[in-house]
């Protein structure tokens, strides 16, 4: 009888924490992993508990570490990007992207790395707690984490920080459907280097299997190909729009397909002319405002995210409606498998 009134009563239970306002809601979650957070840093009992707890600090600073060091070799490809641009100073496309690449590399510079130390498994988001806030903060003498501050793996985006608490702070993943990331297409240029750089792992991987028939020579091909992307190609930054995931629920795997809403080029700005919505014609020549495989990257007209960070690869484009004015698209996000993902890095915000 005592088992079946505590299994009624776990039902009520959870159908009131479901029934929870968002807002609400929130504050039960900051409760609870403040609760778990407590737990577990209690008194240990015994010396082995204590050697095992100091073996998994050890370990995770060495994470750090590991990550510190895998940041910093982004941060070196970044600056060899600056090299070419810099020769082109003069060009106002080059001087723009030179700004927005130093600002991007001090951003990076300033970065705290941070784990993953709670998934929420509630349907209501897509969303995790990471172990770093005020307390960190404090210790570096300037504000990184806080409301805002993105959430990235080099120049990808994660997501964002929601709320800040002394030791966590929740993130907002790019997955649900509330963040809504102003990006546009980018053609060439950066493009062609992300797939250089998937390449390079690919070459290097059939280059040691002279095992396998023909392999060396695939390499060797490749590798031809790869120096061509690397060459100098004409970059366009071309249609306009939002991003939002689809809100999964959270025990499902979340896809990696991001719908696109509101993709048009009807206005001039610093990167070029309107251009017409169904031909892409413009006073210079035509060129479609869309393509799949075209890069989406980060605007900063959102007041969340810095310019030119990674976010997805469009993978569709619905059917433009009659009298419609804008494109809707699905794409891929280029973060890692977020139901696998442990470190981050969060930067100052904006």
């Amino acid at each position: 009888m005592i088992k079946n009134h505590s299994f009624w009563l776990l039902i009520i239970f959870l159908f009131l924490v479901l029934s929870l306002p968002q807002k609400n809601a929130g504050h039960l979650r900051t409760w609870m992993v403040g609760l778990v957070s407590f737990s577990g840093s209690g008194s240990y009992g015994s010396e082995i508990e204590k050697l095992h707890t100091e073996n998994q600090l050890l370990y995770q600073q060495l994470e750090r570490l590991k990550n510190w060091i895998l940041e910093n070799h982004q941060l070196d490809k970044e600056k060899q990007e600056l090299i070419p641009i810099l020769s082109n100073s003069n060009d106002p496309f080059y001087r723009r992207r030179g700004e927005y690449l130093a600002k991007m590399i001090y951003r990076q510079m300033h970065a705290l790395p941070a784990r993953i130390v709670f998934r929420d498994p509630s349907p209501w988001s897509s969303s995790v707690w990471l172990n770093v806030g005020q307390r960190d903060n404090r210790s570096l003498g300037f504000e990184v984490v806080a409301k805002n501050s993105p959430v990235v793996i080099g120049k990808t985006i994660v997501g964002v920080v929601e709320e800040v608490t002394e030791k966590r702070c929740h993130v907002r993943l790019i997955t649900d459907r509330s963040l809504s990331p102003s990006v546009r297409a980018v053609r060439g240029g950066e493009q062609n280097r992300i797939l250089s750089e998937k390449l390079q792992g690919v070459i290097k991987m059939l280059a040691l299997r002279e095992d396998l028939y023909g392999a060396v020579d695939i390499s060797r091909a490749l590798s031809v190909f790869r120096d061509q992307l690397n060459e100098h190609s004409k970059e366009l930054y071309l249609a306009k729009g939002e991003l939002h995931g689809t809100a999964a629920p959270a025990w499902r795997v979340p896809k990696r397909t991001l719908k696109g809403v509101g993709f048009n080029y009807d206005f001039s700005d610093e990167e070029g002319p309107a251009r017409n919505l169904r031909t892409g014609a413009y006073a210079g020549g035509q060129e479609p405002l869309i393509k799949i495989g075209d890069l989406l990257v980060t605007t900063g007209a959102d007041g969340i995210f810095p310019p030119d960070f990674h976010v997805a690869i469009v993978s569709k484009i619905l059917p433009l409606h009659e009298g419609g004015c804008s494109y809707d698209l699905e794409a891929e996000m280029l973060a890692p498998n977020l139901n696998s993902l442990s470190e981050v890095f969060v930067l100052p915000p904006l």
